[in-house]
Parts: C-alpha cells; structure tokens; sequence
C-alpha cells in the first residue's frame, strides 16, 4: 500500500528554504546584464546551427524584493521572429531530484512562470503574461554564486519554442562585446550553412 503522507520528521522539499545570505549571493551572481551562448529550438527544428549556439543577452533586475529577467531583441538564423521576453523569478534551493546533477555546493534554483513574451519587435510592458493559460511561458535555471555558473532553460508558450544555455561560465566581459558576438555568429554561420550545402534562408 503506497504511503501517501509524509512520515514525521521527515522533510521534503517544500520544506527546504534558502537563507537569506543564501539568496542575496544568488541575486547578486545574477542582477546585471549577461550573455549567455544558447540554443534556440523551434518545434524540436534547431535554429541556431552552430554546435556553440548563438550570444543571447538577459537582463536581471532586482526590484521590491524580487528579480525580473528580460531577454530583449533574441533572432537568430531564420528565426520568424525577434524574441522579447520578461519574467518574474522566485529562488529557491535544488529539488531532490536536481542534486545529483548539481553535486558541488552553491547553486541554487531560480523559475518563474506566466512570462510575457513579445514577437512584434517591442518589448512586453511588464513581465507577466495576464492572459497566460497555465503556466504559460516558463523559466527554470540554476545558477552557482561560488563558481560564477549558470544553467537556464526558457520554454515560450508559442509553437513549442524553447531557448537553453547550458551550464557556463558567467563572464562579464561578454556584455561589452557582445556585437562583436553577434557580428561573428553571423559570419560563422554563413561558413556553416556554406559547408553544409545550405541555403541562406535555412
């Protein structure tokens, strides 16, 4: 017979809470702009090409207690359509079943659901979508403030369109370079599409 309630004294992982030095390192590891080398999916069909993925840049801001991710002006390859998107994150510790994953000590889970996401070439007016169904569009990350890591997974609620960066380093100095970035994928992607008997609008 399945045990359907907790047992005394055991804990789960609603119990688990972050201290407050705990989040305030998060936060700190995150607020500001950042480029990150992300994928960009679209029905399952990858968009970016490249095995290193495309520069993607975010904003966190860190406002009435909370923080707000924005990723602004996000186009890649033949992508339909620039992405321009806002959310508001809650913090929180690993999930049981995230720990084997995230062995070392310092990372801490961030998500958010209900973002609004904007495909018109304007940025949304707030970061939470009034009108979602659900959950919406959704974002699940991790970020270490002891190793300057991050992991970061956004799931837009349009045509099961999907951006991840895998776990990397945080790296300031992209943020100042980053239209070089963007410059260079492109020419990289030329080469790629050339190499691979490609047509331009692929």
């Amino acid at each position: 017979m399945a045990l359907m309630t907790a047992l005394p004294g055991c804990k789960t992982d609603d119990d688990e809470t972050l201290s407050e030095a705990e989040r305030q390192a998060a936060v700190n590891a995150l607020k500001g702009d950042m480029v990150l080398s992300a994928k960009a999916t679209v029905n399952g069909v990858d968009k970016t090409l490249l095995p290193s993925g495309a520069p993607a840049l975010f904003s966190f801001e860190e406002r009435d207690g909370g923080l707000t991710m924005w990723q602004r002006d996000f186009r890649v390859g033949n992508m339909p359509f620039p992405i321009n998107f806002g959310v508001e994150l809650k913090l929180s510790p690993l999930l049981s079943f995230e720990k084997g994953d995230f062995s070392e000590s310092g990372w801490v889970r961030f998500h958010g659901k209900r973002g609004n996401l904007s495909i018109d070439g304007n940025a949304p007016s707030s970061a939470v979508d009034e009108t979602a169904s659900g959950d919406g569009s959704t974002v699940t990350g991790y970020v270490n403030a002891r190793t300057k890591e991050i992991v970061l997974q956004i799931s837009y609620a349009l045509m099961t369109v999907e951006v991840v960066a895998e776990r990397q380093a945080i790296d300031p100095s992209r943020v100042t370079n980053y239209e070089a970035e963007k410059e260079q994928y492109v020419r990289d992607l030329e080469e790629y599409k050339k190499n691979h008997g490609l047509d331009a609008g692929d």
